[in-house]
C-alpha cells in the first residue's frame, strides 16, 4: 500500500486546521480601519412614511380571479 492517499489525508487535515474558519476584516484600500460612523448609521432607527395616499391603480383594481371569484370582465387573447 503506498503512502500517497495517507500523505494527502494529512495534508488536507492540516490545511483544513491551519485555514480555519475565522472571520476576516474587509480591506478598504483608504480607509483607517475606523468604522464608527459607519456603525452609528447602523444603529439609526428608520420609520416608513405610514401617511401617504394610495396609488389610483391599487384602489382602483379589481379582486383577482380565485376559484371563490371566478368572474372576469375580458379575456385576452396572446400569442406566443
Amino acid at each position: 500500500m503506498s503512502r500517497f492517499p495517507h500523505c494527502t489525508v494529512v495534508l488536507g487535515a492540516a490545511l483544513a486546521i491551519l485555514g480555519g474558519c475565522h472571520p476576516q476584516q474587509p480591506f478598504y484600500f483608504h480607509d483607517t480601519g475606523d468604522m464608527s460612523h459607519y456603525k452609528g448609521v447602523a444603529m439609526e432607527m428608520e420609520y416608513p412614511d405610514t401617511k401617504l395616499d394610495s396609488l389610483g391603480d391599487v384602489t382602483g383594481a379589481c379582486a383577482p380571479l380565485t376559484l371563490s371569484n371566478p368572474e372576469h370582465e375580458e379575456i385576452w387573447d396572446l400569442t406566443l
